[in-house]
């Protein structure tokens, strides 16, 4: 979980830090397989950005979106696959607390080429691409 091993938080702060974020991703959480036989360090779990970017829960064990992909969802995946892994992130948590914040709106934006969506997502955030 990003920023338990802050040492600037601690207590609740640390607490509701670590439940925020996991209420925010538990939907898109799948279980890697990883264990200690394989690695001295395993991800057991991870977060599938393809899920978290489409709005949909992905299975925990087999990180495989639930139903059939609409035709536009195939598209927006093909596009986004392409991305590096920290654009797919940034893309994903965007996409996320757009959902949560105007569901209509995320409708349309979910629609653009990926490429304005990166540029939302640099006015939307502040950065720039």
């Amino acid at each position: 979980i990003p920023g338990t091993d802050d040492d600037a938080m601690s207590g609740p702060a640390l607490y509701y830090s670590a439940l925020k974020w996991l209420s925010e991703n538990m939907p898109y959480i799948y279980y890697t397989g990883e264990s200690m036989q394989m690695c001295p360090k395993p991800l057991y779990y991870a977060i599938s950005y393809e899920a978290k970017y489409l709005g949909r829960q992905v299975s925990a064990d087999s990180c495989e979106l639930p139903g059939p992909l609409r035709d536009h969802e195939n598209e927006q995946l093909t596009r986004f696959r392409s991305l590096d892994e920290t654009q797919k992130q940034l893309l994903a948590d965007v996409s996320f607390a757009l959902y949560r914040q105007d569901k209509y709106r995320w409708e349309s934006w979910i629609r653009l080429p990926v490429s304005d969506q990166l540029a939302s997502e640099a006015f939307l955030t502040g950065g720039s691409e």
